[in-house]
């Protein structure tokens, strides 16, 4: 097991864990009450957790609320994250797999970083960098 990407926000924390197995069950990060992407295929997961203050969704775990057990980010299972990258009130996303593209991972009550008729509530590729 170990960190691919972790990073921190105004009162908020991100971090990708890849753990590798032999098995076609992954094994959990110990201390992680997550069990991370089960890929029979694959000797590789991959699982994004956050915490903290949530209070602008800034957590990408599917609402607005503070939590202090790390949660799984739904929106980045089994995705390879590159990069994290957290604000005071935002948090974003590089993956592997979506070549160079960088998904917006909160999911904000107000739209601030989302132009027009985009739901700012829902994650977002923004776009190729």
């Amino acid at each position: 097991t170990r960190v691919t990407s972790l990073a921190a926000g105004g009162r908020h924390s991100l971090i990708c864990v890849e753990t590798t197995t032999s098995s076609i069950s992954p094994l959990s990060p110990s201390l992680i009450p997550v069990t991370p992407i089960d890929d029979p295929a694959a000797s590789t997961h991959f699982c994004t957790l956050a915490w903290g203050r949530g209070d602008d969704g800034q957590l990408g775990i599917g609402g607005i609320r503070n939590i202090s057990i790390p949660e799984k980010v739904t929106v980045l299972d089994g995705k390879e994250v590159t990069r994290l990258a957290c604000g005071w009130a935002h948090s974003s996303a590089v993956t592997s797999d979506w070549a160079d593209q960088m998904r917006d991972v909160t999911q904000k009550k107000q739209s601030w970083l989302a132009p027009g008729d985009i739901d700012g509530l829902v994650a977002q590729v923004l776009g190729s960098l």
